[in-house]
């Protein structure tokens, strides 16, 4: 009964309500974004384009990316 009476009471209604809204919202928002995802990817195959062409490559953008670092291991210290 302690139970019945936490959600039936002002806080518990206010609770509920918050609740379920939050859950809409969000699933309408995976929703929207699963379909839009749909909808690029009907575009994409429409116009015979593969996502790995839209990627753009650091030299491309015209960029240079300078080479790692070399990790020179001391004889006393540990990596």
């Amino acid at each position: 009964q302690n139970l019945f009476d936490s959600i039936t009471g002002i806080s518990g209604i206010v609770s509920v309500v918050i609740s379920s809204l939050i859950l809409i919202i969000a699933t309408i928002l995976v929703r929207s974004k699963i379909s839009h995802k749909r909808k690029l990817e009907d575009a994409l195959e429409a116009y015979g384009i593969i996502p790995e062409r839209l990627a753009v490559s650091p030299e491309a953008r015209g960029l240079d990316l300078p080479s790692a670092p070399e990790i020179v291991k001391i004889p006393d210290e540990r990596i």
